[in-house]
């Protein structure tokens, strides 16, 4: 379907991931309209400055596990797709707030696919996490339960696809940033364990691979970019540049928190496989 005349809300939009969709929105398609929705106040009125030039860009209040007030967006504004970027994400955070991680990575999952149902609205994609694969984190829990919401959502409507993704470099919160914050304070750099692996991928490989879900996605799938594995404790190294006057200091593997990631579980039935990117069935 074309997006051309069309509303498109991005719910947690001016994140990381949902600034992203924007661009690529954006980018694409010139006579979109695109809401990006969130609870964040501080961010509204960052994003109003930053795109106050952007005429088809509009920065609305939106809390996902408020039903009947996101309700008012649905009916607004008529999107034909809906993108949720709308999480909490932080491990520790969701290690320590058990029920907010299910207020937010849950039941408004569920609001926004409720509403979506009840709407029909076309296209629903759920933002998730190589956290969700066999997960032993209450982060990674919430996001295996949310790619189960949107299995059981897509018999009843269609139209439901996921993203599963591994670390955003340069992403708010992410290795990078902290690694700057941590340089600006002093020589000492923190990291968990020599044997922490991660995956990362780029933003502009996420833009790329970003692109092609939306030109592909029919629903039911799940769609995995292919993404490098980082020793974590190499990578610091590298890009710190091995300077000796750098102390890395261990700090340890935190609760949760897992030495390596998932992309995918051996149980997970795949049914292509691109250069770029892997497809497997929501269920």
């Amino acid at each position: 379907m074309s997006f051309e005349g069309n509303n498109v809300i991005i719910f947690g939009g001016t994140g990381t991931i949902g600034t992203i969709f924007a661009e690529v929105f954006l980018s694409n398609y010139k006579k979109i309209n695109i809401y990006l929705a969130t609870n964040n106040e501080f961010e509204i009125w960052e994003a109003k400055n930053k795109y106050k030039d952007i005429s088809n860009i509009h920065i609305v209040f939106a809390d996902i596990r408020d039903r009947e007030e996101t309700r008012k967006l649905f009916i607004n504004l008529n999107p034909v797709w809906v993108i949720n970027c709308a999480a909490l994400k932080h491990l520790d955070y969701c290690e320590d707030f058990v029920m907010n991680s299910i207020k937010t990575n849950i039941m408004g999952l569920e609001n926004l696919l409720y509403l979506s149902n009840e709407y029909h609205i076309s296209k629903v994609l759920q933002v998730s996490t190589d956290k969700a694969v066999e997960p032993i984190s209450v982060m990674g829990a919430t996001k295996m339960l949310g790619e189960k919401l949107c299995r059981e959502w897509n018999k009843v409507m269609g139209g439901i696809s996921c993203i599963r993704l591994g670390n955003v470099v340069d992403s708010r919160g992410s290795l990078i940033p902290t690694i700057k914050k941590q340089l600006e304070k002093g020589n000492e750099v923190y990291y968990t364990d020599a044997l922490m692996y991660r995956y990362l991928i780029t933003i502009n490989q996420l833009k790329k691979f970003i692109k092609k879900v939306l030109e592909r996605m029919i629903g039911g799938e799940i769609f995995i970019p292919k993404q490098k594995e980082f020793n974590i404790k190499e990578f610091i190294e590298e890009i710190t540049f091995s300077n000796p006057e750098v102390k890395l200091i261990k700090i340890g593997r935190r609760k949760g928190e897992k030495y390596r990631e998932k992309l995918f579980s051996e149980y997970e039935e795949k049914f292509e496989e691109t250069d770029d990117f892997y497809i497997f069935n929501l269920g």
